[in-house]
């Protein structure tokens, strides 16, 4: 059963002062729009721009005892699971994970529990959200929910159980921040 805790919602950053963007600057239109790399050598600075930035933020967070997540998406310099096991070469796994996300891992071409079962050891935190092949974006909100897209939900949620870190997933439903917490309460039912 899936349920939104509406109190730990509006505690939370994402429910009282975090907007999208302010995490993913740039990205303000849903789909968004999408990155093409004109070249190798174009790939392979983003790549060691994303590995530069997460070395400083692993400082931050051994000061802080955290550890930072980042999410493979469709797109970027980390997008699948080959490159997701790269940048976990390149970084400190005591303070950086993966952010799983079965949506973008099917966007990337992937089976999403193989994906997650291949990616294990680096996993962080992870996303339950379904999704539907061969569309731009997340899909609709009801795409979005368990079950309603192309996501072997079961298979993904096996995977999920095994991982040694993560004790829950969370559930990002794109484009249900307007929706009253009624409703998307009931669409996740």
């Amino acid at each position: 059963r899936l349920a939104v805790d509406a109190e730990a919602f509006r505690g939370s950053v994402h429910g009282s002062s975090l907007r999208c963007t302010d995490c993913h600057a740039g990205y303000g239109e849903v789909p968004h729009p999408e990155r093409k790399f004109a070249s190798l050598e174009e790939y392979e600075a983003s790549f060691r721009e994303v590995v530069a930035t997460m070395h400083r933020l692993a400082e931050v967070a051994a000061a802080t005892d955290l550890v930072v997540s980042i999410k493979p998406h469709v797109n970027q310099a980390v997008f699948d699971s080959a490159s997701a096991r790269r940048f976990m070469g390149e970084v400190d796994p005591r303070r950086i994970g993966l952010n799983v996300d079965a949506s973008h891992l099917l966007r990337a071409g992937e089976e999403p529990a193989a994906a997650v079962r291949a990616l294990a050891p680096h996993v962080a935190t992870a996303r339950i959200r379904d999704a539907v092949r061969d569309v731009d974006g997340p899909g609709t909100v009801e795409q979005q929910i368990p079950g309603g897209g192309h996501v072997d939900m079961a298979a993904l949620a096996a995977a999920i159980a095994a991982l040694p870190r993560p004790r829950y997933a969370v559930l990002e439903i794109v484009g249900a921040r307007d929706l009253p917490l009624d409703a998307v309460q009931r669409l996740v039912e």
